[in-house]
């Protein structure tokens, strides 16, 4: 059963193999993954995680990448691999405190760090910076999206952002872990309608509906109707479509997490510059 963190880990390969036991069908294939991602043949990682060689510190950093580790827990990792390739007593006594002294400052900073703090101004802005950040945070709720890869493999993005991002989701508790598995967290985040973080909510989510413009499904929808109409019949339809977000929002919350969807509506009249 795989720790709950690499820093209780004192051997890279065991954490690296409980890693991969995590994993669908108990981790079949991953060990193929590895081979692929690092450049070696298969044969070669079976050798280095069931016999006595190991990783160079070239492919230590590179696996790190693969297991989706940020950096504290990628300099922890190198670390595990410098002490296991050690060819001294004095050069692993070198390592071993290094090793404790990075575990000491991991404890130091989740000490430091309030779990689940408030979301400041800062952190708001960052979380509305792109739409990967709500996206992923979604995504969490849907059953067997619950691990780094499979966000990766849905959303197409490079491992290192989408760890940069669970770990802002997780820190601010957008998203937890429950058994080593991803879930949406207890907390939310709310912005007032005159904020100009707003702005950049709706630009963010429309660019990605532009994007699927090119590839529309049956079961989806885009629509655009530009006309002249009175200002009467203009306030009718806005009081519509009020009514429609909030009909949309009663189907939404007793529906079970299947797919990340999203719902644009725009009615806006042309303005002078």
């Amino acid at each position: 059963m795989m720790k709950n963190s690499i820093f209780e880990y004192d051997n890279y390969k065991q954490f690296a193999l409980d890693w991969v036991k995590t994993k669908a069908q108990k981790g079949r294939g991953q060990l193929s993954r590895i081979a692929e991602h690092l450049n070696i043949s298969s044969v070669s990682v079976s050798y280095i995680f069931s016999g006595e060689r190991n990783l160079s510190e070239e492919q230590a950093l590179e696996l790190s990448e693969f297991l989706g580790l940020n950096e504290i827990e990628s300099d922890y990792f190198l670390l595990l691999v410098q002490f296991a390739r050690a060819g001294s007593k004095k050069l692993e006594q070198k390592y071993l405190k290094q090793i404790s002294e990075l575990k000491i400052k991991a404890q130091d900073l989740k000490a430091r760090v309030p779990e689940h703090p408030e979301m400041d101004e800062s952190a708001k802005a960052r979380f509305y910076s792109n739409w990967y950040f709500s996206g992923i945070r979604l995504l969490s709720s849907i059953d067997g999206v619950d691990d780094i890869d499979s966000i990766v493999e849905l959303l197409n993005l490079p491992k290192p952002r989408v760890r940069e991002v669970l770990d802002f989701l997780l820190r601010y508790g957008l998203c937890i872990q429950k058994n080593g598995k991803l879930a949406m967290g207890p907390q939310r985040t709310h912005i007032d309608a005159k904020s100009a973080l707003v702005a950049a909510h709706h630009r963010n989510w429309r660019l990605k509906a532009i994007e699927n413009f090119d590839q529309i499904a049956e079961d989806e929808l885009s629509f655009t109707g530009p006309m002249t109409l009175s200002r009467v019949a203009m306030r009718e339809i806005r009081s519509e479509l009020t009514e429609l977000v909030a009909r949309v929002a009663k189907l939404v919350e007793p529906s079970e997490a299947e797919v990340l969807s999203c719902i644009n509506v725009d009615l806006f009249r042309i303005k002078k510059k």
